[in-house]
């Protein structure tokens, strides 16, 4: 007698590839480079350098590093005020973020901004010192939310189910060499 266990577990098995394989579909590809940066631009009389880093490419978190010197002599401008102002001129929003240097690096202004609504954002650089003020327009960051990908969550629920049907399986093994045991 051919056990029907030995033509099952194959057929779970190849479901449960076929689920995960068909559920994960396509995965967005997001480039290796998030980091983009301007060259240091004379903007009245300070010389300001933008490095943009993207955090998280879905969320939309975005961390701006500002060097901020002087023009005439390239030295560092401290204390300055340094701001992250963003507008979305088709939701009418906008929003800033305050920049903050460090003891080690007083040149070097770091803001974190989360981008809560999709669209074309348009940020700009203001800085406010004793030397004067300045507005230096940065390139529009586009921002999409996507959906999650659900690719995972088949993953552990095919997991999951491989685990119950292989220990399902090794208990129906070990009750049937019980029985035949007791036959005996």
């Amino acid at each position: 007698m051919i056990s029907t266990t030995r033509t099952l577990v194959p057929y779970i098995i190849g479901f449960s590839a076929l689920l995960f394989f068909w559920g994960s579909g396509p995965i967005p590809a997001f480039a290796q480079d998030t980091s983009r940066s301007l060259p240091p631009e004379i903007v009245g009389p300070y010389k300001i350098g933008v490095t943009t880093i993207i955090l998280e490419p879905l969320v939309a978190d975005i961390r701006f590093l500002v060097t901020v010197r002087n023009a005439e002599t390239d030295e560092p401008v401290t204390p300055a005020q340094v701001r992250i102002v963003s507008r979305n001129d088709a939701r009418d929003t906008n929003g800033w973020a305050i920049a903050l240097n460090t003891p080690q690096k007083p040149e070097l202004y770091r803001a974190e901004v989360h981008y809560g609504e999709e669209g074309i954002w348009a940020p700009q650089v203001q800085v406010v010192s004793s030397l004067g003020e300045a507005i230096l327009d940065l390139q529009t960051i586009p921002v999409r939310h996507t959906n999650p990908s659900t690719s995972g969550a088949y993953a552990f629920v095919t997991t999951f189910a491989v685990l119950i049907a292989g220990s399902l399986y090794v208990i129906w093994r070990i009750r049937q060499t019980q029985r035949r045991s007791r036959k005996i």
